[in-house]
């Protein structure tokens, strides 16, 4: 979840250009770009982070909107598993591995 925040536009450190990342974020002037490093990134050996450059060609959408998309994605398979709250979806919830032959058996050609 770290990395989906990352891209928040009120998270810290965006800078517009990929090339300059000493330039400050200047909304509505793309594309934009940023070092993320999180804490998954970390080797356990000699605990130095692994940096990533994120880099959006739209501007960062804000968090609320980000966490919105969750929202309705969250509410339809509450829908699915008839699921009132997430104590029932916690109980109604089945995970199933789909493998590519179960990929293939479901979309008949």
């Amino acid at each position: 979840m770290g990395k989906v925040l990352a891209y928040a536009k009120e998270s810290p450190g965006w800078h517009t250009s990929p090339q300059n990342l000493n330039e400050p974020f200047i909304p509505n002037k793309g594309p934009w770009s940023k070092i993320y490093q999180g804490e998954a990134s970390f080797r356990e050996t000699t605990h130095e982070g692994v940096k990533h450059i994120l880099t959006l060609l739209d501007e960062p959408k804000p968090v609320e909107e980000i966490l919105e998309d969750y929202k309705w994605g969250l509410r339809t398979a509450m829908a699915y598993t008839n699921s009132l709250n997430l104590e029932h979806f916690q109980e109604n919830a089945v995970l199933e591995e789909v493998t590519y032959h179960t990929l293939a058996a479901n979309n008949p050609r």
